[in-house]
């Protein structure tokens, strides 16, 4: 068997969980030649449902041909009986494997996936599909993984209840089951509806639908035949992916076997591989009705140590490797004119291993290694090797000069690896492979390249061992932190809630004031304190001079107006519908008129509200959702417009009040956030929105031009502006940035668009969609920021950055707002279900630098 034959080169950029990104630390690896590896592009795909018109039979083709049973039926016939079959079947049980079988290289291969059901209706049911198996008793539902590769998934088990008998194969919305479930990790699966056709077609059946995808098309009865001593008839589907054979038992109406679309296959990556003459056939084996060892087959125990879990979570990218700040075993190199080159002799110089093979995935990258190393040529202090792992006896000397010759690389630079140091004293596995010991002859540096960015990262890095800084110590430890993430996110995903909330909460530092900002308690807020909010969220707020409008998310589908001492003035009900779930809202005003705009869960819904009362609901397509929006009034005429960043192509999509689209640009992808900025004093104020991939830009009020801004070295990643009616000149925004190592930070910008100050964050990330970032007056000039994190910390940061602050909440975070009203700043936070209002003053020590917030 050769498995992952066919196998992508993923590097999982869609996973849950991902670690952080940079130019001198990647904890990632996409070279990766997995059978089971999971497939980030097949991920992040919505499968389509076949339509309608494909249903029912089309030019039905009639027999007269005679069975042992009698005479043979219709096709249409034929297909009704096997249903009627199935949906009256009280027991059912197959062995069934998904037989896939090609040629490579002149060798017929085979390859076999179980693909087995077994049930008893309205009692259990058991499924294995591919690395998958699915068990059902009493309405519940277990779904585990059984995959070396992955370690079984870390040992994580799905528990789905109030599943009713025969949908046990609608899997819900999370991608890594949808992944072993429909054969990704193992087959080289096209895009197009393999979903419903690797599924369980006795469930399928067994359940009142009427859209089997194996019966969609024209039906035509073929002659009979003998399939393991049973005789079947045999349907023949032209199915909209394909011709489809069924061979169907002629006595009891069992579908033995399944003669499979080849569409359902990707030709493109099998042709890659070298693959040829592929058939796909689930053979339902030993189907039958009443079932031998049925108890034994419906019995499943889980693991006494699986973790119970409401979906999979990815498990974490391992360490790229143990050699990571520790000296290699000693080694043998060949030099360029193949004389002996011992690895400890290279201590005392720092030394860049650039490690290739004739691979030409490896030509751009090593043309990139070795541009760097003639620029510094002249550097004593630094020493590069470029190595070729290809075996002398399987690339000679005159293959290989060729072969650099036609990369444009000159030969003079490579080295050889004649006696394998690479794997057995340097840990590569994968290529090309860049590493970095430092003088002491320590690994400092290790990464597998998939990037392209080889000149500029290993500069990066040669500049910072230059500078005397320890990365080796700075990967453990941020591997550390990303292996803490995962933790938390496997805890959030538990099945068992109340689990959850005694492990957060035994989480979190004490309580902890501020030392340089004053801070009052002014009690909690009467909505929760009279239990009139049950589940406190996220805050919006709209600023009018000495005054503020306080707005609260009561669960997901109320939004309620506050007063000064934090009472319910008017609950606006949101809609009771799947799309109604609400976590994120905006506000702005004019004159005596109150804008709100909320945004759904899954980015696929916005409703807007004027005067307390819905005026519009935005409904959008959930495979391009919405990531941010804000309401400006960008030509001033007192009415504000709806501004829309989506993420993929949908770009910038601009609303008018009425919810009608009135514009959009798509110059800029992957959108992250989008701010009305106001940069020069005027009225109107300029737009802004942030790509991931892409970085920040300037939009003109048209939509027609998107214009990149540059800030320092910062790769702009998110933007959040002022208050919208506060009087703060000094920090026109806060961006959420990269730096040239790939840390993240929390960057002031003044009006001129520059740096006024910076504050390093965490890996860390919300489990819930808090507003964590917020802007308010510290009094009626002078503006504040609040950053909250995961654990519980808040850090103020005035608008010139001159005075940081933080203090601990003690608890977890689910929603934070600042106002100015009464001439006092308040904070408002809502902790667990309590919203607490704090009184924030100005640190009379302001001109005293006594360490930042990071402390």
């Amino acid at each position: 068997m050769i498995r992952g034959a066919w196998t992508r080169r993923t590097r999982n950029s869609q996973s849950p969980v991902q670690p952080r990104r940079t130019r001198a630390t990647d904890l990632g690896d996409s070279r990766r030649y997995l059978g089971k590896s999971l497939d980030c592009q097949s991920l992040g795909l919505a499968f389509l449902v076949l339509g309608a018109s494909f249903l029912g039979c089309q030019g039905e083709s009639q027999t007269a041909w005679q069975t042992s049973a009698g005479p043979a039926p219709t096709a249409n016939e034929l297909v009704e009986r096997v249903r009627a079959a199935y949906r009256q079947a009280p027991q059912y049980g197959d062995r069934g494997m998904l037989l896939m079988t090609y040629t490579l290289q002149g060798a017929p291969q085979q390859e076999r996936h179980p693909m087995s059901t077994v049930f008893d209706r309205d009692q259990a049911s058991d499924l294995q599909a591919f690395a998958l198996r699915a068990h059902w008793a009493e309405s519940t539902q277990h779904i585990a993984v059984f995959d070396p590769t992955t370690q079984n998934l870390g040992g994580q088990i799905v528990v789905r209840p109030q599943v009713p008998f025969g949908q046990q194969c609608e899997w819900p919305e999370d991608n890594i089951l949808r992944h072993f479930a429909t054969g990704r990790a193992e087959l080289p699966l096209g895009t197009n509806h393999v979903q419903d056709w690797l599924t369980s077609l006795p469930l399928a059946l067994a359940r009142d639908a009427q859209q089997q995808p194996w019966f969609l098309g024209e039906r035509e009865l073929l002659d009979a035949s003998f399939l393991d001593g049973r005789e079947c008839y045999r349907l023949r589907v032209n199915t909209p992916l394909g011709r489809c054979l069924v061979w169907i038992d002629v006595k009891e109406y069992l579908v033995l076997r399944v003669e499979l679309p080849m569409s359902l296959l990707d030709s493109r990556l099998l042709a890659q591989g070298g693959v040829t003459d592929p058939r796909l056939v689930l053979d339902l084996a030993d189907a039958q009705w009443n079932v031998s060892g049925l108890e034994e087959r419906l019995s499943f125990t889980p693991p006494a140590d699986a973790r119970r879990v409401t979906h999979f979570v990815s498990l974490p990218t391992p360490f790229p490797s143990e050699t990571i700040g520790r000296k290699p075993g000693e080694a043998t190199l060949a030099g360029p004119d193949g004389s002996p080159l011992e690895t400890q002799s290279l201590a005392g110089t720092t030394t860049s291993l650039f490690w290739f093979s004739s691979d030409p995935v490896c030509r751009g990258p090593l043309r990139e290694f070795i541009s760097l190393a003639q620029q510094n040529s002249q550097v004593e202090s630094v020493r590069f090797l470029a190595i070729c792992t290809d075996p002398p006896s399987s690339l000679n000397a005159q293959a290989l000069d060729q072969l650099l010759r036609s990369w444009q690389v000159d030969p003079k630079w490579i080295y050889r690896d004649p006696y394998q140091a690479g794997k057995t004293a340097f840990d590569v596995r994968l290529l090309p492979t860049m590493e970095v010991l430092s003088a002491d002859g320590r690994v400092q540096f290790y990464k597998v390249i998939d990037d392209g960015k080889v000149a500029a990262e290993l500069a990066a890095v040669l500049n910072r061992l230059d500078n005397g800084e320890e990365i080796a110590a700075e990967m453990r430890t941020e591997y550390r932190n990303y292996l803490t993430i995962y933790e938390g996110q496997v805890l959030e995903a538990a099945y068992n809630r109340d689990e959850i909330i005694a492990l957060r909460n035994a989480s979190f530092a004490p309580r902890r004031l501020p030392e340089r900002f004053g801070v009052t308690s002014l009690g909690e807020a009467e909505a929760t304190s009279s239990g009139t909010l049950t589940a406190p969220g996220n805050f919006g707020v709209i600023q009018r001079e000495d005054r503020a409008e306080v707005a609260i998310l009561d669960g997901f589908q109320s939004l309620c107006l506050l007063d000064d001492q934090g009472a319910v003035t008017r609950r606006i009900e949101l809609g009771s519908d799947a799309l109604d779930n609400y976590t994120q809202v905006r506000g702005w005003h004019h004159e005596s008129h109150a804008y709100w705009a909320v945004g759904s869960i899954l980015g696929s819904r916005i409703k807007l509200i004027v005067d307390g009362a819905v005026s519009a609901t935005i409904d959008v397509d959930p495979r391009t959702p919405i990531r941010d929006w804000t309401l400006a009034d960008l030509d001033a005429n007192g009415i504000p417009e709806l501004w829309v960043a989506h993420w993929l192509e949908q770009g910038l999509v601009r609303y008018d009040q009425s919810g009608q689209r009135t514009g959009q640009c798509l110059a800029v992808p992957n959108l992250a956030s989008v701010v009305c900025l106001d940069r020069s004093g005027s009225s109107r104020g300029d737009l802004f929105v942030a790509s991931r991939d892409a970085g920040l830009f300037r939009v003109s009020p048209d939509l027609s031009t998107a214009e990149p801004v540059m800030i320092g070295d910062w790769q702009i990643a998110h933007i959040f502006a002022p208050m919208h009616g506060s009087a703060d000149t000094q920090t026109s925004a806060v961006c959420l940035a990269l730096d040239e190592r790939g840390s993240v930070h929390a960057v002031g910008l003044d009006s001129d668009f520059r740096e006024s100050w910076s504050l390093p964050l965490s890996l860390e990330v919300f489990p819930d969609q808090v507003e964590f970032v917020r802007h308010g007056m510290l009094d009626a000039n002078r503006g504040l920021w609040a950053v909250a994190r995961p654990d519980g910390t808040i850090h103020l940061i005035d608008s010139d950055g001159s005075i940081k602050d933080r203090f601990q909440v003690g608890a977890e975070i689910h929603g934070l707002a600042l106002t100015y009203q009464d001439q006092r700043c308040q904070l408002w936070i809502v902790d667990g279900s309590r919203a607490e209002r704090l009184g924030i003053r100005g640190a009379e020590v302001a001109a005293q630098s006594t360490g930042d917030a990071t402390r």
